[in-house]
């Protein structure tokens, strides 16, 4: 009995695993993305839509917090802090970095 109950368990978080979106997909919500970032693209003619993107690399734009379940643009990648820049935005710096 604990065996099928085990690889019921087991399918059904592989199914939710795989159900995850890829960067560059549309999304909704930051949970629907395998990376963990739903984020604002501004395409063409100024339409929004939200698609899956990595974490933010050094120096690229960063948020610090979601809203509404989505990014403006995606938190940093680890290792790296989010640090605002009074003449431009956000953007992901070394912790000792000034």
């Amino acid at each position: 009995m604990s065996i099928l109950l085990f690889v019921c368990l087991s399918l059904s978080f592989g199914v939710a695993q795989s159900q995850l979106k890829n960067n560059g997909d549309r999304c909704s919500l930051n949970r629907e993305c395998s990376s963990g970032c739903c984020s604002i693209t501004v395409s063409s003619f100024n339409v929004n839509k939200r698609t899956c993107k990595a974490f933010a690399a050094l120096d690229e734009p960063c948020s610090l917090t979601p809203m509404d379940g989505f990014y403006d643009e995606c938190p940093c990648e680890s290792g790296l802090i989010c640090k605002p820049d009074w003449t431009s935005s956000p953007s992901c710096k070394k912790p000792n970095s000034k």
